[in-house]
């Protein structure tokens, strides 16, 4: 197993997200553990421990976001006492409640945007190394419209963002190199029927 294993998983995890996006499926689910573990394996081909620790920092963190909402608005629900009676009559204090309720969501929304933020930053870098690594900066494209479109997220623009990076991040795996670059200076491996040094052509 190599880059050329790890580019199928990460083409393959990529599509099993996206269906899964669409259909609410386990296919986003396994498809985000295949994109690990394409990572996972870019990491140790190249060399590069970074690239794999900043992904799982954001994998982490995104766990993290979504759970302080859904966390959140469901103790706020719960703790306003949503269900009595009167909740949502205003001249029953039920209006004033359900402002209380609604600003309470907004925070923990706000949180969750900001833990959302810092591990898109994460991804950015993660892709970023694997740029950097293999040479090929669709990779960085990706991890910045992942980053860019998390902090736009509260408008329309951001959403668009993160779609395209979506699209991007599949075409950066589809096109991803399964060798590693030269470095500078580094002389080609010899082809074959090529002598061996000091060795006389027969």
């Amino acid at each position: 197993m190599g880059l050329d294993t790890a580019k199928i998983l990460g083409i393959i995890g990529v599509i099993l997200e996206i269906i899964g996006g669409f259909f609410q499926g386990v296919g986003s689910i396994v498809g985000l553990v295949l994109v690990i573990i394409a990572v996972y394996m870019v990491s140790k081909e190249t060399n590069r421990s970074d690239i794999f620790n900043n992904y799982i920092i954001y994998f982490v963190l995104a766990i993290v976001a979504i759970g302080v909402f859904f966390v959140g608005v469901l103790s706020t629900i719960l703790a306003m006492g949503i269900g009595r009676a009167g909740f949502f009559t205003p001249g029953m204090g039920g209006g004033a409640d359900l402002l209380k309720i609604i600003g309470a969501i907004l925070v923990w929304l706000v949180i969750a945007w900001i833990v959302l933020i810092i591990g898109t930053y994460f991804l950015m870098k993660s892709y970023s190394g694997i740029a950097e690594a293999l040479n090929h900066g669709t990779f960085r494209l990706a991890g910045k419209l992942y980053f860019f479109g998390a902090i736009l997220l509260v408008i329309l623009i951001g959403a668009i963002l993160i779609i395209a990076g979506v699209i991007v991040e599949l075409i950066a795996w589809a096109t991803m190199p399964t060798e590693l670059p030269k470095k500078p200076g580094e002389a080609p491996p010899p082809t074959t029927g090529e002598a061996g040094m000091g060795e006389p052509v027969i």
